[in-house]
């Protein structure tokens, strides 16, 4: 058989698995995950071309990714090294900056696209 169906529900009970601790346990998340919902809704309400909703939906799951690599990598460092270390701390603080950008950069793509849209 070409695609193992068995594999992939078991790999897809994983991914699911994830996704259910990452917003366990994750309050960034539940945010960013909450704010893309909402500005996912207002690419509908306002109606935006199919070019504007795609460059929203990337910018989205662009952040939801950012933070997910980057509460990975604070996990594997935590394993690594449990009591403080500086230079752990700044990996932390490296890819909480990574995460803090991929925001900035998601509010910018949203300030473009709706500018026009909001009536102010």
């Amino acid at each position: 058989m070409l695609i193992d169906f068995k594999k992939l529900s078991s790999s897809l009970k994983f991914a699911l698995s994830g996704l259910k601790d990452i917003f366990r346990e994750e309050n960034a998340f539940k945010l960013e995950l909450l704010l893309g919902i909402i500005v996912a809704a207002a690419a509908f309400y306002f109606n935006l071309s199919t070019l504007e909703k795609v460059a929203v939906f990337i910018v989205i799951f662009f952040v939801l990714f950012a933070e997910l690599i980057n509460s990975v990598v604070e996990r594997i460092m935590d394993v690594y090294s449990p009591e403080f270390d500086s230079r752990v701390k700044k990996i932390k603080d490296i890819c909480s900056a990574i995460v803090l950008l991929s925001c900035i950069m998601a509010a910018i793509v949203g300030i473009f696209i709706f500018i026009d849209k909001l009536p102010i």
